[in-house]
């Protein structure tokens, strides 16, 4: 096991004591007096834990040690059998109000993984500052060995269980988290390699990553790899982020159809009016589909006209002399005809007084089921329920004649 937490940057809270007569105010006419230098001290403390545990480190060996520049300050550290062992205090740090000082701070004790940061202390200014700062610095060290639980990954189709699938645990270093310190305090570092790796589901569905390979406090992004499923191309949507030691151990993924459509994989493949400024001047929309279906009720289908000045739909038997539906024998092609009483006029030129100026026919009340299913099966409405490959509603309309 390897730990994001050994290089960690420490974002530390200050704690200001100490009321509006203890100030430094900054704001002189006299730039050359000394007041104009910021140089307040603070006190930094905290408690070193163990991580895996919780419990406080107490061993002597434990020691803390902030780097100034050449100066190595020894933390005042208590262990043993003392009250609040495995505390620790430094005193008399310089302090910034312009993100000036960054300093490194290490913890070290027998049994435990190394320790080591950078420590951010700025005193928060509004024109008035108080004289005494002090910050809180918790620290967890892991014991050396440890290593991390194993990662399980479920994928999941409609609540079964996905056998063969490839499962990808993809590094992200640039949001490693700490894994057991909830103050929010600490940031991790960065930067750093961090292994990826994949794996295969079994026959329940589970794809294991072992705990020694994963790195504490590393996040890792979860893909899944399209693949068919019981004959149905499936895909994860979005990957999935996790951070080893903070994250649920077992992560849930429910993998969709890596096509548009219903829960049975129908969708609209093709439509002949894709193109809306496209003139079809037989009014015919063409539909294909990816899957067999269907007529539920063909007599129900109706088409309406927009922009007509001469052209009429026959309603001699509506709604069923409007529109003539045909499907193809094998079930994927759905053909709309409109029925005219009067045909459209196209604009010679001569003739704007009866020509239909950008006539357009829009078809509804088209529904289809699978041709497998039975009269119980679901019905879909073409142009209200199905969608693309796009994801989008397919259009019933067709525009039939220029617009002029």
């Amino acid at each position: 096991m390897r730990n994001a937490g050994m290089i960690l940057l420490l974002l530390f809270v200050a704690t200001l004591f100490g009321c509006a007569s203890d100030t430094n105010n900054n704001s002189t006419a006299n730039n050359a007096v000394p007041n104009n230098y910021f140089d307040e001290k603070a006190t930094l403390q905290g408690t070193i834990f163990d991580a895996i545990t919780g419990n406080r480190i107490t061993d002597a060996s434990l020691k803390v040690t902030l780097v100034r520049g050449t100066t190595y300050q020894s933390a005042t550290v208590r262990t043993g059998t003392q009250d609040f062992a495995g505390d620790y205090a430094l005193t008399s740090i310089p302090l910034s109000i312009n993100s000036q000082t960054i300093y490194r701070i290490a913890v070290t004790v027998d049994g435990y993984q190394d320790f080591e940061a950078a420590v951010s202390m700025d005193a928060v200014s509004a024109g008035t500052l108080d004289k005494n700062y002090n910050f809180l610095g918790n620290v967890y060290l892991f014991p050396l060995g440890a290593t991390a639980n194993d990662l399980k990954v479920n994928v999941t189709y409609g609540g079964e269980a996905v056998e063969g699938a490839t499962v990808l645990l993809q590094a992200r270093t640039v949001s490693n988290a700490i894994t057991t310190d909830t103050s929010n305090l600490f940031v991790t570092a960065q930067n750093g390699f961090q292994g990826s790796m994949s794996a295969t589901t079994d026959a329940n569905g589970i794809a294991t990553f072992a705990g020694t390979g994963l790195v504490l406090g590393g996040q890792y992004r979860i893909d899944v790899l399209p693949l068919t499923h019981e004959g149905i191309q499936l895909a994860l949507g979005g990957g999935v982020n996790v951070n080893i030691g903070t994250s649920n151990i077992v992560q849930n993924i429910t993998l969709a159809d890596l096509v548009p459509g219903t829960s049975d994989g129908l969708y609209v493949v093709s439509a002949s009016n894709t193109d809306a400024n496209q003139v079809t001047s037989t009014g015919v929309l063409t539909l294909v589909f990816s899957r067999p279906v269907s007529f539920v009720d063909e007599t129900a289908i109706t088409a309406t006209l927009t922009n007509n000045t001469t052209a009429a739909i026959d309603a001699t038997n509506a709604p069923d002399s409007g529109v003539t539906g045909t499907l193809s024998a094998d079930g994927l092609t759905l053909t709309l005809t409109p029925n005219y009483s009067a045909n459209p006029v196209v604009y010679d030129g001569t003739n704007g007084g009866t020509a239909d100026n950008g006539l357009v026919v829009t078809y509804s009340n088209v529904n289809v089921r699978l041709q497998q299913a039975n009269d119980t099966g679901s019905i879909y409405s073409v142009f209200g329920t199905l969608v693309d490959e796009t994801g989008n509603n397919p259009s019933g309309s067709v525009l039939v004649t220029p617009i002029f």
